[in-house]
């Protein structure tokens, strides 16, 4: 490989990796906006991210994929439905119900709505 061409392709390499980087600080930011603790909860955030991911295992993986791919991805019910080879009609269902659950699982741990 020529060294014009080395250049380029480690140029675009590192803007790849530092764009993939930035992207899932985003995605991070995102989903932790969503579900904010509330004040008295807060000295608990020792284990923050393991309890997080603990709450989550109590719903399916389908139902975790469906709010990961609203809610972090931002994808909408047709992308959601061609991932998840769902109906894009039943995607929109799936999704309240699912929405729900996690909402009253996340607040019998401590967490609030955002949108209150």
């Amino acid at each position: 490989m020529e060294e014009p061409h080395r250049k380029a392709y480690l140029y675009r390499t590192a803007t790849n990796l530092v764009t993939d980087h930035w992207r899932q600080q985003n995605r991070h930011r995102r989903w932790w906006r969503l579900f904010p603790l509330r004040a008295e909860a807060a000295p608990h955030r020792v284990e923050l991210a393991s309890d997080i991911e603990r709450l989550f295992q109590q719903i399916a993986p389908r139902e975790r994929a469906l709010l990961w791919l609203a809610y972090v991805e931002g994808a909408d019910h047709r992308e959601i439905a061609e991932i998840l080879q769902l109906k894009e009609a039943s995607v929109k269902v799936l999704l309240f119900r699912t929405r729900r659950k996690m909402e009253a699982i996340l607040r019998d741990h401590g967490f609030e709505d955002s949108h209150d």
